[in-house]
């Protein structure tokens, strides 16, 4: 076997698996978790440099909320943008885990539902690429 079919099989894999993990937690948000109100009180700045050296700045949103329990929260979400989306003092919709708040994320559409079937569609792609190129009908 041929190693280009290997690593789309791997990339692929990986995708795939990647997409089913962050669509299970997503449907656990969605339908356990609660919703709150909170406002962008940071953004953090993050630089990654590619394997082409190519630099990108990404930005993370810091959501500030309180929890139908009273507890206030300060948490920096893991959904960066490559421009500055949610800047400082705007109001954002958050969907948190009501046993641990700091586990928490935007309750938008494409991160809870888009992001997921993005990943998981590449994967399988990936994977069916790799197949027809093992069975030489590419």
């Amino acid at each position: 076997m041929e190693v280009h079919i290997i690593i789309s099989f791997i990339i692929g894999l990986g995708f795939l698996i990647v997409g089913l993990r962050k669509r299970q937690a997503s449907n656990w948000f969605l339908n356990q978790g609660k919703v709150a109100t909170g406002e962008v009180t940071d953004v953090i700045i993050k630089r990654k440099t590619g394997s082409n050296g190519y630099k990108q700045t990404y930005y993370y949103p810091v959501a500030y909320f309180e929890t139908i329990d009273g507890q206030t929260v300060s948490q920096e979400l893991d959904y960066g943008t490559t421009f500055n989306e949610y800047p400082k003092g705007q109001e954002i919709e958050i969907v948190y885990d009501p046993t641990d708040p700091q586990k928490c994320q935007l309750n938008s559409q494409p991160v809870l539902v888009y992001v997921p079937w993005l990943y998981m569609i590449f994967g399988f792609i990936l994977l069916t690429v790799g197949t027809l190129l093992h069975l030489e009908w590419l």
